[in-house]
């Protein structure tokens, strides 16, 4: 049930990673859509032939600028989810040794699922593993089994 100690590590550099990128995207929002200092320079007003007043970074410049920004952070992101995607796969292919009648398989669940999507999958589950529904008296008591071991973990 325990992860090996260098998965834990590949979660931790993927979840790191994924903060960083969203902190660097959410400050990029913050500059763009943020009442905040302008800009344009401290005049402020931009007329068709450049900034008037005080000298400041074009227009032009300050797109190009957050243009590169955006490419940024952008591929920052994309990145992380294929960081992610890789992990992912490399835990599907690891052999995880839990017993056959271990809740995380009979429910079809990871082992910090939360409480909801445990539920969830019981509920989907006992749809077919019902007695009323075609399926085994045996096969509703494992369900139910594996429904409270869950909750139990969880509590």
């Amino acid at each position: 049930m325990a992860r090996r100690p260098d998965q834990f590590e590949e979660f931790k550099s993927r979840q790191s990673a994924e903060r960083e990128a969203a902190q660097k995207f959410n400050d990029f929002q913050n500059r763009m859509f943020m009442p905040g200092p302008n800009p344009f320079g401290q005049a402020g007003q931009q007329s068709a032939r450049g900034t008037i007043g005080q000298s400041g970074p074009s227009f032009g410049d300050v797109i190009e600028r957050l243009r590169g920004e955006l490419a940024t952070a952008r591929a920052e992101i994309n990145m992380v989810r294929c960081i992610n995607a890789d992990l992912q796969s490399k835990l599907r292919q690891t052999n995880w040794s839990a017993p056959a009648n271990h809740w995380t398989r009979v429910l079809h669940v990871a082992p910090d699922a939360p409480r909801e999507v445990i539920e969830a999958s019981y509920r989907a589950l006992s749809r077919t593993a019902h007695p009323d529904a075609g399926g085994s008296e045996d096969a509703m008591k494992q369900l139910n089994a594996a429904k409270d071991a869950a909750l139990k973990a969880r509590a």
